[in-house]
């Protein structure tokens, strides 16, 4: 009994492990696509300034448009699925600790809510 719960464990894992790694492949992919189109139409917009235009702006402004932004528009589109599916995990996991611990749940829940703002203003320090 505890040899097949320890397979299907198993199995399950791997299948999610599988899964995960199609989608940042996906995700990343998309996301490259989107890095390429916008570092072309910036760069286009870029050949298309007059003179008093790029006067307007640092080279190091233009490089920043084309090279760094471009590529968080890269690294965010593998991530942008969790603003949706992050609170609802959430809520799901609350919801079954609630069935199997009962009322003790929000104790946690507390905690972990006044907790917040320290972690928050130790993660900036």
């Amino acid at each position: 009994d505890a040899v097949l719960l320890t397979l299907c464990i198993l199995f399950c894992k791997l299948t999610e492990s599988i899964l995960i790694q199609n989608y940042f492949h996906q995700c990343f992919r998309v996301g490259w696509r989107v890095r390429t189109a916008t570092a072309t139409m910036v760069s286009r917009k870029i050949f298309r300034l007059s003179t008093r235009g790029l006067h307007l702006f640092k080279t190091g402004q233009l490089v920043d448009l084309v090279s760094i932004d471009a590529v968080r528009l890269c690294v965010a589109a593998g991530y942008l699925h969790y603003a949706w599916s992050a609170p609802m995990m959430a809520i799901i996991a609350i919801i079954l600790l609630y069935n199997l611990l009962g009322s003790s749940v929000f104790a946690g829940l507390f905690i972990m809510i006044v907790l917040l703002p320290i972690n928050t203003y130790v993660i900036k320090k």
